[in-house]
């Protein structure tokens, strides 16, 4: 929004810093429906920057059930990335991208979901759950993963390194 406002009322100036303010606060305690009447009231005030103010409705428009932030507030959920960002770093990333791990995409959620329980203190409530429901699950046979060689088809190792009980350092110079 502030982008459109800045096209309109010029970027610093205290017409774009009062509607700016204004329009935020009405995003955070009102519904997006009024935060989107605020933006239709300044494209028909403002028929010359319609196409920008336009593409902020269709923005907010298509991503609307993610902007009911009285909604969000009152049942004392997060509002924006930052703790998502911050949990996918200490939940997942500490776990899964230690010093020479490698993870077969087939294991990685259920990793993912061990973890989490873990993090969450959940773990004595719903592993349970979890056993039960892989318990009803019937057993699918896993064929081991086999990878294209990036070697040429003649390439064979050699059966003796010829350098290996070469003498090294001192024991070079021994004397006979």
């Amino acid at each position: 929004m502030a982008s459109q406002a800045c096209a309109v009322f010029g970027e610093g100036t205290p017409e774009f810093t009062t509607w700016f303010e204004a329009t935020r606060h009405q995003l955070r305690h009102d519904t997006p429906d009024a935060a989107l009447a605020t933006l239709a009231d300044l494209g028909a005030a403002h028929p010359r920057h319609i196409e920008i103010i336009n593409h902020a409705q269709a923005y907010f428009t298509k991503r609307l059930n993610m902007i009911h932030y009285v909604e969000f507030n009152a049942a004392h959920w997060p509002i924006g990335s930052g703790s998502g960002e911050a949990a996918h770093k200490v939940v997942i990333q500490s776990r899964m991208k230690r010093a020479g791990m490698r993870w077969h995409p087939d294991q990685v959620n259920p990793m993912v979901a061990i973890r989490n329980l873990i993090c969450n203190d959940r773990w004595q409530s719903d592993w349970p759950l979890i056993v039960a429901a892989r318990m009803l699950r019937p057993a699918q046979p896993r064929s081991p993963l086999k990878l294209p060689s990036r070697l040429p088809p003649s390439f064979q190792l050699r059966p003796v390194i010829p350098w290996r009980h070469q003498p090294i350092g001192k024991a070079r110079f021994r004397s006979a």
